[in-house]
């Protein structure tokens, strides 16, 4: 059986079924599958690095959240300001 490349990409991409594939392709194909689904594309890695900045920085929005607390909020005050 011949393999086609092009054929084994198109599924991967969902282009077309993978029941176009022949056997030695759909073994392709799933090994492929495979390898591609246990790495975290690019916005799964954005989405997590995002999770991790916010954790690192919780204590620092808490304190901040206290101190307004406290002492108000100064950029709303110049907002309401302006607008009188």
């Amino acid at each position: 059986m011949q393999i086609d490349e092009d054929k084994i990409a198109a599924a991967l991409a969902g282009e077309i079924e993978t029941t176009s594939l022949n056997e030695e392709e759909e073994t392709i194909w799933t090994e492929r599958f495979i390898e591609k689904m246990g790495e975290p594309g690019p916005e799964e890695e954005a989405f997590f690095e995002g999770l991790k900045w916010l954790e690192e920085n919780v204590d620092a929005f808490a304190a901040q959240a206290d101190w307004h607390e406290s002492h108000g909020h100064p950029l709303a005050e110049i907002i309401a300001a302006k607008k009188r």
